[in-house]
């Protein structure tokens, strides 16, 4: 018996010559693949399955064969599901995400609704990024046209003037000017055409038919509508000819 380190007992390595040997088979812990009298293809298929090249152990073999009889059975039923027991320790990390009753088997419903969901998310950020770049343009054309509508004010306002107080206020000087003028006239307009209407008055008292007349002046004066004054007007100009008063009587009263 050999004693490995750490105080456990090494297996049983065994050669050709000692399978011969020995007698009792189940003692073999062992088999150095090498030295097996097999065909040829048989060893180079056990050498395969001795990964660490330190000879085919019992256990080894047994769970080589037993995954092996697993995934024949698998493929024979064409079960939708994966043992990952037997993988890497990295790729065990990750299919345990979707293991949802971590017993090592992994449903393919279970990574199909996971693939979905990952192509989902891959469109909406296909969108999100999109709608980003078209908002950085927008925001990008908004500050350029800022940026033109700026240096056109500015341009605009170099060619533009502030108005001299000293003509502003003479020109307003001139505006009042005018309107006292203009109220001025129209004042002595006034005064006239009632010293002329006092003075036509008297005439019209003095005539034979003074009463008469006096009476059509005063009812053209207070007509309002300018057809009624005019046919007033008329009458009262036929009145004073008969009357003989002087042309400019008429020519006051087609002024009113």
């Amino acid at each position: 018996m050999t004693v490995a380190p750490g105080g456990k007992v090494a297996p049983k390595e065994v050669t050709m010559k000692g399978i011969e040997e020995t007698d009792d088979l189940s003692e073999i812990e062992i088999v150095d693949v090498e030295n097996l009298n097999v065909p040829e293809w048989l060893r180079e298929g056990l050498k395969r399955l001795d990964t660490d090249g330190d000879g085919l152990e019992r256990d080894e073999v047994e769970d080589m064969l037993d995954y092996m009889s697993r995934e024949k059975l698998a493929v024979k039923l064409n079960l939708a599901e994966l043992d990952y027991t037997k993988f890497p320790a990295k790729v065990q990390e990750i299919m345990a995400m979707w293991d949802h009753n971590s017993n090592g088997i992994v449903y393919m419903t279970d990574v199909l609704h996971a693939a979905r969901a990952q192509q989902t998310m891959s469109k909406q950020h296909r969108v999100i990024r999109k709608f980003l770049l078209g908002s950085v343009i927008f925001l990008c054309i908004l500050a350029i046209l800022n940026f033109l509508m700026t240096a056109l004010a500015n341009e605009q306002s170099k060619d533009m003037h502030p108005r001299d107080p000293t003509k502003a206020r003479r020109r307003r000087a001139l505006t009042e000017a005018d309107s006292a003028g203009v109220a001025g006239s129209e004042l002595s307009i006034l005064s006239s055409s009632s010293s002329l209407w006092s003075a036509s008055l008297q005439e019209v008292d003095q005539s034979p038919a003074g009463a008469g007349a006096r009476g059509l002046l005063l009812a053209a004066e207070a007509v309002p509508d300018d057809d009624a004054a005019d046919v007033a007007s008329w009458s009262v100009s036929a009145l004073l000819s008969l009357c003989g008063l002087p042309k400019r009587m008429n020519n006051f009263f087609y002024q009113l």
